[in-house]
């Protein structure tokens, strides 16, 4: 293993000519303190740094711990097309019994990756009986209107709106989506499981704005506990658009049937923008300012002016067009790519994109880097806005550009004016190339023993492998041959607790492990494959009780907590479902 190890290296070495990877995208995940009491509350914040996107934090079972409320802040950066997610998951909650407590490793996908944090340790002690009622986000802008014709005092209650039914074409449209529940009588939240299907937003470009507010509402003549999510949409199409009704299927405990909620379907009138845009308008929408700096005011010995035009404001940052490049008969202008960067503040997406630009001067003196615009609809106003940067001073060292013809270029005929200064075709006194340009020989990389060194390491690593595992491989093919029925059948083995039968049936039917998976997770996933939400309880309910037979106390435990026929119905009814 040895010398497969110091092969890999020296071939790692030989083919380093490729570029290097990008950073490896960290999860962290982090308590605001580690002594509390039952009385507090705790602010579990899971960092997500680099990568393209990310998923939300799938959480592990919390024993000990109740989530009072969550919330989040996004910032999405983006370099020649390239985005780059910066996430932080910020998590309330509080303790319902004293001792040491464990937060167990959090899940969240980075680019299709999962990855885990580290295990956070929780010692925490008796209390006054008094929970500190945590406050909302700051980003997060409350104003609860409930729609009172539908909302009757319901025990559950779900609805979504927009804050404009008739937006412009590329006007931010906030999306939300509420979900209100009684403050009596509907379950134990620690057995309360509920999971959201959105919209798909067709026909808009959409950002998710917060993971979820919590707060309280008097409604309907009582008291609500609300949880909000919103989502920020761009209007890509113009006229009637649709955003589908929104779904939840909630249950609130064990012997309790599921139940399926439903939002009203919105639609939007979407209007075409006034027509008479001026020159250079490129589609942009919002309210902006534009700016343009250089790096050096002074040039020498040939150096280019390296330019960028920054454009800021509210909006859809990321979809901003380029302005028109600086144009003047003193310079030869070259885009080199772009960067953006945004985040939600207060419901409205904001933001600045870069826009880098290399400045060759044609002559030398006192130049200048003429003023630059950006053509915008307002949507405030109803008016197109046209914005410009200043102009600017840049000093070309006198001598430092070769063969520059001051005089300027006659016309063809020889008569009238010059055109203005500019450059001769060949100021570098180039020598034209006789014959046509060739290659010499195929290079380093391109012969066939060094494709065929780059591949050895690989087959080597492969075979070693194949042969110290060929056991396990005969084992596992043997099982293979037995057919899916031969697993479920050693998956309801009676030796396994019941949530690890229904683990196991469920991972041979769905063709994935699903060990680790969230209760939100995991019932979305089934009713995704048409599982009836009243089996999903029960199943849930079977998991529970038998995890509490395994885990309770002697004296405590539920009696017939491993009785065969419950755990045994629960597996024929999925399997036939899931058929």
């Amino acid at each position: 293993m040895r010398f497969l190890a110091a092969l890999a290296s020296v071939i790692i070495s030989l083919t380093a000519v490729a570029p290097l990877a990008a950073q490896t995208p960290s999860v962290t995940a982090e308590v605001d303190r580690s002594s509390v009491t039952t009385d507090d509350v705790i602010t579990l914040s899971i960092h997500v740094e680099g990568g393209n996107q990310a998923s939300r934090p799938q959480l592990p079972l919390l024993d000990g711990l109740v989530v009072m409320g969550s919330s989040s802040i996004s910032q999405i950066s983006s370099t020649n097309g390239r985005m780059v997610s910066s996430f932080l998951f910020e998590y309330r909650l509080a303790a319902s019994r004293t001792g040491d407590l464990t937060i167990g490793p959090i899940s969240v996908s980075v680019d299709g990756v999962q990855h885990l944090t580290r295990p956070i340790e929780i010692r925490v002690s008796a209390g006054t009986g008094t929970l500190s009622v945590p406050t909302p986000a700051p980003d997060f802008d409350f104003s609860p209107s409930p729609d009172t014709a539908t909302l009757t005092g319901q025990d559950h209650f779900l609805e979504a709106g927009v804050d404009r039914d008739a937006p412009y074409l590329g006007e931010q449209v906030t999306y939300h989506r509420r979900y209100y529940r009684a403050r009596e009588g509907v379950g134990l939240p620690s057995l309360f499981l509920r999971s959201y299907q959105p919209p798909s937003f067709g026909g808009f470009w959409h950002l998710d704005l917060s993971d979820e507010g919590r707060y309280e509402v008097d409604a309907a003549g009582r008291r609500y506990e609300v949880f909000e999510e919103r989502t920020v949409l761009f209007p890509s199409l113009v006229g009637s658009v649709t955003i589908e009704p929104a779904v939840m299927s909630i249950s609130e405990g064990l012997g309790r049937p599921s139940r399926v909620l439903t939002s009203g379907e919105i639609n939007i009138n979407v209007r075409p923008l006034p027509a008479g845009a001026p020159p250079g308008f490129g589609g942009a929408v919002g309210d902006y300012s534009i700016q343009a700096t250089v790096e050096a005011a002074r040039l020498s010995g040939g150096d280019p002016a390296r330019l960028t035009v920054t454009i800021s404001g509210s909006g859809n940052i990321d979809a901003l067009p380029a302005p028109d490049a600086p144009s003047s008969g003193d310079w030869r202008t070259f885009a080199d790519g772009s960067d953006s960067s945004f985040q939600v503040l207060r419901g409205i997406l904001r933001g600045s994109k870069s826009f880098e630009y290399t400045m060759l001067p044609n002559v030398d003196g006192a130049l200048e880097i003429p003023p630059i615009s950006f053509v915008f609809f307002d949507p405030g106003s109803e008016s197109y806005v046209t914005v410009s940067t200043d102009p600017i001073a840049v000093e070309v060292e006198p001598g430092s550009i070769p063969r520059a013809s001051a005089a300027g270029i006659q016309d063809p005929a020889g008569e009238g004016e010059s055109t203005g200064p500019s450059v001769v075709d060949a100021p570098w006194e180039l020598r034209p190339l006789a014959g046509p340009l060739q290659g010499r020989g195929t290079g380093f990389a391109g012969s066939g023993w060094y494709l065929a060194l780059l591949t050895l390491p690989a087959l080597l690593i492969v075979t070693f492998e194949l042969v110290r595992h060929r056991g396990t491989l005969a084992t596992a093919l043997g099982r293979a041959r037995r057919g899916r029925s031969a697993v479920l059948l050693d998956a309801a083995a009676t030796d396994l607790s019941p949530g690890q039968r229904i683990t196991a049936v469920l991972s041979a039917r769905l063709g994935q492990p699903v060990a680790g998976w969230s209760s939100d997770r995991l019932a979305m996933e089934l009713a995704g494959r048409g599982v009836s939400p009243d089996l999903v309880s029960e199943m849930f309910a079977v998991i529970e009780l038998g995890e509490a037979g395994r885990f309770a106390p002697p004296g405590m435990r539920p009696d017939k907590v491993d009785a065969g026929p419950d755990v045994e119905e629960v597996v024929r009814r999925l399997e036939s479902e899931l058929e």
